[in-house]
């Protein structure tokens, strides 16, 4: 069997787009929706009425609610009627309650596969890119976390598929079990997928380049003739964020697939702050995966 067969769990058939209808948060959008016509994914739209937002205008729960079916609805109006929803199954959600809380409980009633939001938007859903709700997701989710950053150029919906897929490793179990996820993607773009190890020694760099290089061969001969993806390897030093960042956009990476490990982790240098910083910095989307927990 193939790695992305015995992949348990591993899926984009069911996704949550949560929008605040910013700019930021739209195009968050159009990028799911090109990532869900190829999968011929399943696409939920939710905004939940944070209290800040009738308490602030002298609202009534209600007429917030009202306020938000009409902007929710317009969105829909407006995906259909440039191409970008069209075909695509989806329904509107318009909910009410602390963001997040409320966020994590439809991800887990409805076995939702992917997270998607933006980095910038109104208070109540990714203020910043370092605000309570994007931080929150990438920390807790239980599903992977599609995050369009405020810098993105690349991977949109009305463009060409994502040709180069960057996927940084630090080469532990935590986050090598992330890779089946970033093969998947691949293979289904007929996508370049890059493995990129940081070394934070120098001199670390050949054991690096042997072990990754194992990690190729052995993942070619689990896929044999299916494996499309063409994949490829970087063993570099320097500061983890920063060579990301500089590696994804000299290779024209059209995505990035990041295994969290947990801050707490001893020696972690593809923890929490490598995230937010490369969230915050990158010209293409980033899907985080809590590499503890997704397996």
């Amino acid at each position: 069997m193939t790695l992305t067969e015995t992949a348990i769990g591993v899926s984009l058939q069911n996704m949550l787009v949560a929008t605040d209808f910013s700019h930021c948060s739209i195009e968050a959008t159009r990028c799911a929706l090109g990532i869900a016509r190829r999968y011929g994914s399943m696409v939920q739209f939710v905004h939940v009425v944070h209290p800040s937002e009738y308490l602030l205008k002298s609202l009534t729960l209600d007429q917030a609610r009202d306020s938000a079916l009409g902007e929710i609805t317009h969105l829909e109006r407006d995906l259909l009627g440039d191409g970008s929803l069209r075909g695509i199954r989806h329904k509107l959600l318009v909910t009410s309650g602390e963001v997040w809380t409320t966020l994590a409980e439809i991800i887990e009633k409805q076995a939702i596969d992917v997270l998607v939001v933006g980095t910038h938007g109104r208070t109540g859903l990714a203020k910043v890119v370092l605000g309570s709700i994007a931080e929150t997701a990438v920390h807790r989710a239980l599903c992977p976390v599609l995050i369009v950053g405020p810098h993105m150029t690349r991977f949109r919906n009305s463009g060409p598929p994502p040709k180069t897929i960057l996927f940084p490793t630090d080469l532990s179990l935590e986050t090598e079990r992330v890779a089946p996820y970033a093969v998947l993607l691949a293979q289904k773009y007929a996508a370049k997928l890059v493995f990129l190890n940081v070394t934070l020694r120098a001199d670390k760099g050949e054991a690096a380049t042997r072990k990754i290089t194992s990690h190729l061969q052995d993942l070619a001969r689990r896929e044999g003739d299916d494996l499309i993806c063409c994949p490829a390897s970087i063993v570099v030093p320097g500061a983890p964020a920063e060579t990301i960042l500089r590696v994804a956009q000299e290779s024209n990476a059209d995505l990035i697939i990041l295994g969290i490990r947990p801050s707490y982790k001893p020696n972690s240098h593809f923890g929490l702050p490598v995230a937010y910083k490369v969230i915050s910095n990158a010209d293409c989307p980033v899907v985080t995966i809590r590499a503890l927990h997704y397996w």
